[in-house]
């Protein structure tokens, strides 16, 4: 490297360095990717909540006990309401799968 051979305690160091680094970069890099997925299903589960809001539906839990990944809502006690016509609907916006 620099011309000068290094010991063996020099080369370990420099090896825990070298590992120490990568793991870091690692960490970092996956914070940042968690930060990213975070704020994208925030942000899809706003746009989820105020569309079924406008739509009737209810939320299962209370704000205090409800996550933003997985949401529940009460079935509609309306008999119009047709759980494969909805899922369908939803299926053709691409917002589902079958």
């Amino acid at each position: 490297m620099l011309g000068v051979p290094l010991c063996k305690s020099a080369i370990v160091y420099w090896m825990v360095n070298i590992v120490a680094i990568l793991e870091i970069t690692l960490i970092v890099t996956r914070c940042s990717i968690n930060v990213s997925l975070n704020s994208r299903y925030k942000n899809n589960w706003k746009i989820l909540k105020e569309g079924m809001f406008k739509l009737g539906f209810k939320e299962f839990l209370s704000p205090e006990d409800a996550g933003y990944i997985v949401i529940t809502y009460i079935y509609p006690t309306d008999p119009n309401f047709k759980f494969i016509e909805f899922y369908q609907r939803l299926y053709e916006k691409g917002m589902c799968y079958i």
